[in-house]
């Protein structure tokens, strides 16, 4: 071999050992820099959302739940006048499904919903379940028959399964970590037993002073 051809095989050997993977990784641990075969992470974006329309969007989500859990309670609460003036027989054993119905659908939907949120968009899921609460509610002030409204009641428990895993998704994703998020979550925690408590006195207000069907049209 020639004295050029062996300078010439040199220098090749030396541009592909510089550019060889195993020497980038070590010049990177030299320097500091992430290198080939490490993962590199980056901060995600602030979010831009202002403080006040922060606010207004957690009341929002907080009061959503409350509304659910108020219809929750009226079952619960005024289920016996509910059958009385739907014609059905009240006594030990009987006039069940009033109080049952909406929780029934609410508990067997929420895992199913929380999962469509993840698909879907919690917001989207979450504005949807509260317009079937909003239509199912409606139907409830509108019927005559037994039946008829514990079908209904039933299926407005499904617009409450819809609200409860998203709304508490959105607060995750609206509010970033910290204080604001502690106190946030605090109260939709309380949004549960709060609800309950409106939703007895809202049911004894409206039975004792108007018509019962005025306590689903004011859902």
């Amino acid at each position: 071999m020639s004295h050029i051809q062996r300078q010439g095989l040199e220098l090749s050997i030396f541009n592909q050992s510089q550019s060889s993977p195993i020497l980038e990784d070590r010049r990177g641990i030299a320097d500091g820099s992430p290198t080939r075969n490490e993962l590199t992470f980056e901060a995600a974006a602030p979010n831009l959302i202002g403080q006040k329309s922060r606010l207004v969007i957690i009341v929002f989500i907080v009061s959503s739940n409350i509304v659910q859990m108020i219809s929750n309670m009226v079952g619960l609460a005024a289920g016996l006048e509910f059958s009385k003036a739907l014609g059905a027989v009240v006594g030990p054993g009987q006039a069940n499904w009033t109080a049952a119905s909406y929780p029934l659908t609410q508990g067997t939907f929420v895992l199913i919903s929380g999962r469509l949120g993840t698909v879907y968009g919690h917001r989207n899921v979450l504005v949807a379940g509260a317009v079937w609460l909003v239509i199912w509610s409606l139907g409830n002030g509108f019927c005559t028959n037994y039946a008829a409204f514990n079908i209904a009641r039933a299926f407005s428990g499904i617009g409450g399964a819809f609200i409860m895993p998203n709304a508490m998704a959105l607060i995750s994703t609206t509010i970033p970590p910290g204080k604001m998020r502690n106190i946030t979550l605090g109260f939709f925690s309380a949004s549960a037993p709060i609800g309950s408590y409106l939703g007895a006195l809202w049911a004894g207000l409206f039975i004792h002073y108007v018509n019962w069907k005025w306590i689903f049209f004011s859902m």
